[in-house]
């Protein structure tokens, strides 16, 4: 049992909290279990969340929250398709801390960041090298899009098409990095050293991707490899600027791989 801030003795150390609380948030996208476990997952985190806002801890308090939030939202059939449930539990921890006027105290990571000739650079080969490794993962394993997206590609006319795959080049990089190079990764930091913080966030963001794109072994490797670089832009910057750059052009290195086949069938 996680103590809720009255002296209670925890038989968990804060790390090994936020590392469990950052991994089920990986684990509410790709377990698809039913609600009785899903709400026994949700009671924890929202316990966690009484006992760090206890200790004021901002971070994990949010981290949790979040995570709860998800597991909630995922499965809910009415919320629609990723990116969507994570944007909703992103707004739902914004609206629920931010009358306390605590957004400022920790969200410093939501800068846009320094980006010097050295970073542009480094997002210029990574660019590159992100596109290299996606075209070698679908030549390799003959990967697509999962089928929910596929279908939805398929029921609507093709301008509805090519706008919806617009918005979700220019949302989902935002939100995946709000979520795991944003809230987590900062709830991580708080409570483990820089290395430790990184392989539980990319960790986390790898289950995630279990059945997102690229998917399988090879897939799942290039996602925790793609967040490493992710978490790695975003302490060197401070900022978000560069890493949704970085994910807003593979994300259109995906779409341009995969989707005109589906468009041309249409």
């Amino acid at each position: 049992m996680v103590g809720h801030g009255d002296g209670t003795k925890l038989p968990m150390t804060p790390a090994l909290i936020a590392a469990t609380v950052i991994l089920l948030a990986g684990a509410a996208v790709a377990w698809p279990v039913g609600w009785p476990i899903a709400a026994v997952v949700v009671v924890f985190l929202l316990t966690v969340t009484l006992w760090a806002n206890r200790r004021d801890d901002l971070a994990l308090r949010d981290a949790a929250a979040l995570s709860a939030a998800l597991w909630i939202l995922i499965r809910l059939p009415v919320v629609g398709i990723w990116p969507l449930p994570a944007a909703l539990a992103l707004v739902a921890v914004i609206v629920l801390t931010g009358p306390r006027g605590t957004l400022s105290r920790w969200r410093k990571w939501f800068r846009v960041g320094t980006i010097g000739p050295s970073t542009r650079l480094l997002c210029a080969v990574i660019v590159v090298l992100t596109a290299v490794a996606l075209l070698v993962w679908q030549q390799s394993t003959d990967g697509g899009l999962p089928s929910t997206y596929t279908g939805l590609i398929d029921s609507v006319p093709t301008p509805v098409a090519i706008a919806g795959i617009f918005l979700f080049l220019v949302v989902n990089g935002a939100v995946e990095d709000s979520v795991w190079s944003g809230v987590l990764l900062t709830a991580a930091r708080g409570t483990m050293p820089a290395p430790v913080a990184i392989a539980v966030t990319v960790l986390s963001f790898g289950i995630a991707h279990l059945d997102g794109v690229p998917n399988g072994p090879i897939g799942v490797v290039m996602v925790i490899a793609w967040g490493i670089v992710l978490s790695l832009l975003r302490l060197r910057t401070g900022g978000m600027l560069a890493t949704y750059i970085a994910h807003v052009l593979a994300d259109a290195t995906i779409v341009a791989l995969l989707v005109p086949s589906l468009l041309s069938t249409k």
